[in-house]
């Protein structure tokens, strides 16, 4: 019947243009440069994992996040895709929004700076503080901090490497830790003057919500010196939390990189996807709208019927 092949095409036609619009979405929605940012993420991602220095990762993983962060799909910025992916149902529990993650992706979209304060005020500060000083005043001999590092409760192991323990060792060395932290609480309100005064001297707003994400990153790279000149003890704080920054990162980075490769991979075969679909498309209308009518019967006289008998000349 011609009414269901016509329904058939138009069902066809309707799933082919839905599945342009999404591969045109995926494969053209995202500038190159914004790929260039996630694949740097991956790389240092990737740097973590092998003799990682933990600090250095903390400082990087607020840096290169806020740069990901703030890449677009389809003018839809990633820290939001995010969320809408973390909010289906019959994720992992590691996995679901849970109370905070609105402000978490909020502050790693503002900017490295205002990411570094969010981060920080998550690490249990008077917990690590203390059981560094243990680990000091007991040798920290290369068994016990891999004891150390293990004993973190994470999704992930922590890497427990030449080089991680190579980390934990100068990190104990730095801060003095045998002899203990006067400063036992989180950092963040204790950094705003010296936010201030490092912002003041390069010109720029005082408060990581007037600063552009540029101007936070100028801020947060001076910002160790800063406090190391001004309060040591702070300072030997500060050195903790952006350990477990670091650790903080080479755990949860893993899982974001997936998610990374995964979306460039879903992008570069929509790329051909896409003109694929379109040219499918493209023949099923050109053959609908230029397809010969089907042919008629000839009924024409004399034509498939005997007509009546010719005398033959000469006959009569």
């Amino acid at each position: 019947m011609s009414w269901l092949r016509g329904i058939a095409i138009a069902v066809v036609l309707g799933a082919l243009g839905l599945a342009i619009a999404a591969t045109a979405c995926i494969g053209f929605g995202v500038a190159e440069s914004d790929c260039d940012r996630l694949r740097e993420f991956g790389a240092a991602v990737d740097r973590w994992q092998r003799n990682p220095d933990f600090r250095r990762a903390g400082q990087e993983y607020v840096e290169f996040s806020n740069d990901a962060m703030r890449t677009h799909v389809c003018g839809a910025r990633s820290s939001r895709i995010i969320m809408f992916l973390r909010s289906l149902p019959f994720l992992p529990q590691d996995y679901r929004v849970n109370p905070t993650s609105g402000d978490h992706y909020a502050n790693f979209t503002e900017g490295p700076l205002s990411a570094y304060l969010f981060l920080s005020n998550e690490q249990n500060i008077p917990i690590y503080t203390g059981i560094l000083t243990d680990l000091a005043k007991q040798g920290a001999t290369d068994e016990a901090v891999r004891t150390f590092l293990e004993d973190f409760k994470m999704p992930h192991r922590v890497v427990t490497d030449e080089g991680a323990v190579r980390s934990v060792g100068r990190l104990i060395d730095a801060t003095d830790a045998a002899n203990g932290f006067r400063f036992r609480e989180k950092i963040g309100p204790a950094l705003q003057p010296h936010i201030a005064a490092v912002a003041a001297r390069s010109g720029i707003p005082t408060t990581p919500e007037q600063m552009s994400p540029a101007q936070q990153r100028e801020v947060l790279q001076k910002l160790d010196d800063e406090i190391a000149g001004m309060d040591y003890d702070l300072w030997k704080t500060k050195q903790v939390t952006d350990f477990l920054n670091g650790v903080w990162a080479q755990v949860y980075g893993a899982d974001y990189k997936w998610v990374i490769g995964v979306a460039l991979q879903a992008r570069a075969f929509c790329r051909i996807a896409c003109p694929v679909l379109i040219a499918l498309a493209a023949g099923l209308l050109l053959r609908r709208l230029f397809r010969a009518p089907a042919s008629e019967p000839e009924t024409a006289s004399g034509e498939g019927e005997p007509g009546p008998a010719v005398p033959a000349a000469g006959e009569g």
